[in-house]
């Protein structure tokens, strides 16, 4: 399955827990905005 690109305005180290309990998270791509580097979500 192909990775979903989610764009997140203000997107930082500190919003990733929050993201990561989003459900099906791993499956998403989250990046600070459209020139930005794809930040994933860390692994337990």
């Amino acid at each position: 399955m192909q990775k979903k690109n989610i764009f997140v305005l203000g997107l930082d180290e500190a919003s990733l827990p929050t993201l990561e309990n989003v459900p099906g998270a791993g499956s998403y791509r989250f990046r600070a905005d459209v020139g930005g580097r794809p930040v994933s979500p860390r692994k337990p």
